[in-house]
Order: structure tokens, then C-alpha cells, then sequence
């Protein structure tokens, strides 16, 4: 497979140079193109490396750019220095749908997934699992109609324009084996209509480190972007923000934003959060909801 991958991109270059720029209609094919190029590439190198974690940078014509994602400092207005595409809701937000304790099932799912995460012999020696269930746990809160709107029960996802999909449909097939290889894709939602921003929880059985990426997050964004930048339905986009909430095997979590310009992925990852304790599954995943529980924002069809 990776054999192919580098032969299918090996053809394909960035070559594209200057200042920050509105493509015109007739170029956004050859720039998706280009883009395609250099994660293909990189791609490769990382499938063919065999390495648990990402060292390379690439290449000089297509690299990875690394930026801090400092989750905590953001509850308002962001700063414009840089490129965003998702905008986090703000922890007064969720204050105004509160969860309902009474009739919806949360208390219940609440004691028993607290009572999985500190006692359960199923999760010991068992790191796959213990990423789902942190996986699962966010997905739910996410998804079930457990918060109060007005005199009505919703649930965060319906707040917002996001709806879930089904990961299978947003990578090719040549893609699957090596993403899908000692990692679990669990769940994946995207917005109808023009919008190429994906949200994704995964799931990994190695540790986590701060300092690098997994290679299943790599694989799992790099995929998505190439499968996304070649399908007809986002012709008119050069870029597909993907943003990933990924779980490691012992108990961890973090958050990463990626998208692309003409000569990097650019990679915005938070630390590494331990939701080993009681006090810490509640007030990470509180968190992390407000990330999950975002707008999709800024200009997919320029690039930089």
C-alpha cells in the first residue's frame, strides 16, 4: 500500500509561493492538486516509517507546522493572528442548558461510567478500552438530549449545525487498513451543505506524549484530507479543517486542530489532559464539550 500511495503522489509537488491570496475559480483544481501532493507524500512517509510516533517534519516543499492549542485561555472573543475554524462556545453557553437530572438518564450514565472509570477490572491492562470509554463518554454527552432549552430537552449537538456521519464514508478504501490498524475511529460528525470542516473522535492504545503526535493521528487526518480534497462535492475548497479528539490508553486526552496551506499541515495540538481521576473526567469533559460544541468558521476556499 504505501508503495502505491508514494508512486500515486509522487508526481505532485508544492510549488506554490507568495502572500496570502484569493484563488481564482479556474486554479482551484490545480491547487487542490498541489495540496494533495504534499500530503500524500507525507503520508507515505510516516505509513512506511513504522513509528508509533511522528518525528519527521517532511520535506522542505511540504512540512509539518506545529502550534500550541491552549484550550483553557479561550472563553470569548479569539485573537485574528491567526487562522481558525473552529470557534468553541463559551462556558456560559453550557450554563444556559443545563443537563437535566431528572427523567433523561444522565444521572444514571453518570454514576455508572465515574463508577467504570476508578473501579472497573475491564478497563485495567486494557488501553484500547480505556480510550473508547473516553471516546464514548464525550460522545454522549455530546449527542443525547440531556440539557434543558427553554421549557425542552436538546442535546448539545442539536444547538449547533453539526451532524454525525459515518467515518467509514469520509476515507477511500485504500485508506482504511492502515488508519483503522491499533486504533478504533469511533465517531464523526460534519455540517450539511458547503461546508468541508470535520470533527472526529479516535481512539489509540499506546501513551500518549506531549511532545509528538501518534501516528494514528496523522494517518486519520491526513486521510480524511486527501479522501475530502478529492471528491467532487468540495471542488471549490482548498482547505478541510478536520479537528480530532483523541484518546490514548492511559486515560488521556487532547484536542487537535489541523488544516493546510500551500506549504504545510499545520497541526495546533493541546497538552495532554489525565482523566484518570473523578475531578478530572468532570471538568475535562466539560472542556472538551465546549470544543465538540463549536461553529464552523473561516474561508476554506483561500489559501496562504
Amino acid at each position: 500500500m504505501a508503495h502505491n500511495i508514494t508512486k500515486k503522489f509522487s508526481n505532485l509537488s508544492l510549488s506554490l509561493r507568495g502572500s496570502h491570496r484569493r484563488i481564482a475559480n479556474d486554479d482551484y483544481e490545480d491547487v487542490r492538486r498541489k495540496v494533495l501532493g504534499g500530503l500524500g507524500d507525507l503520508y507515505a512517509m510516516v505509513l512506511t516509517s513504522g513509528d508509533e510516533y511522528v518525528t519527521t517534519s517532511g520535506s522542505s516543499d511540504f512540512h509539518v507546522q506545529y502550534e500550541d492549542l491552549i484550550l483553557e485561555d479561550v472563553d470569548g472573543q479569539l485573537t485574528a493572528d491567526r487562522r481558525r475554524f473552529f470557534l468553541p462556545c463559551s462556558y456560559r453557553f453550557l450554563e444556559e442548558h443545563p443537563v437535566i437530572t431528572t427523567g433523561t438518564g444522565a444521572m444514571e450514565e453518570t454514576r455508572v461510567h465515574e463508577k467504570v472509570l476508578v473501579s472497573s477490572d475491564e478497563l485495567k491492562n486494557h488501553p484500547i478500552k480505556n480510550a473508547r470509554f473516553l471516546c464514548t463518554w464525550l460522545g454522549l454527552n455530546f449527542s443525547e438530549s440531556w440539557r434543558a432549552n427553554g421549557k425542552k430537552l436538546t442535546s448539545l449537538m442539536e444547538l449547533t449545525k453539526w451532524w454525525p456521519t459515518d467515518f467509514a464514508g469520509l476515507v477511500d478504501e485504500e485508506f482504511k487498513d492502515a488508519v483503522l490498524q491499533d486504533r478504533t475511529p469511533m465517531e464523526a460528525w460534519h455540517i450539511l451543505g458547503d461546508y468541508p470542516h470535520l470533527m472526529l473522535t479516535v481512539a489509540h492504545k499506546s501513551d500518549g506524549r506531549r511532545e509528538y503526535l501518534l501516528r494514528g493521528e496523522l494517518l486519520t487526518i491526513a486521510a480524511v484530507m486527501i479522501s475530502r480534497l478529492r471528491s467532487q462535492r468540495f471542488a471549490q475548497h482548498t482547505v478541510i479543517p478536520v479537528m480530532l479528539f483523541s484518546f490514548m490508553g492511559e486515560k488521556k486526552g487532547r484536542i487537535i486542530q489541523a488544516h493546510t496551506n500551500s506549504r504545510a499541515l499545520v497541526i495546533r495540538k493541546s497538552k495532554l489532559y489525565d482523566f484518570s481521576t473523578v475531578d478530572n473526567f468532570r471538568k475535562f469533559t466539560t472542556l472538551f464539550l465546549r470544543y465538540m460544541t463549536c461553529d464552523a468558521i473561516g474561508n476554506t476556499r483561500e489559501i496562504c
